[in-house]
């Protein structure tokens, strides 16, 4: 899930909330970013643990991508972005981790 925000509905108790699969739906993703200054990209696999690491690769890369590339084609300079796959403890490597 998405969530977006703009400056108003930030400091307002209005807000709007717009979703998209922003790893396989660009399309959907530049319209939920549409009229937006900033955004806040957390989309991932909520749960990695046990999955296929393809899958999760895939997903990861992918929203990262569509996320960067349907901000900038808006015009959105600001973006903060987060990813704690390899934060807890996940490794792509075959190698055990010292």
């Amino acid at each position: 899930m998405l969530m977006l925000a703009s400056r108003a509905s930030l400091v307002s108790p209005n807000s709007e909330i717009r979703t998209a699969d922003v790893a396989s739906d660009y399309d959907a993703t530049l319209k939920a970013f549409k009229g937006y200054d900033t955004v806040i990209h957390l989309a991932a696999i909520p749960n990695p643990v046990g999955k296929d690491d393809w899958k999760v690769h895939n997903n990861n890369i992918n929203s990262a991508f569509n996320g960067f590339h349907a901000a900038g084609k808006l015009g959105i300079r600001k973006v903060c972005y987060a990813s704690s796959v390899n934060a807890i403890g996940l490794s792509y490597s075959h190698r055990t981790r010292v």
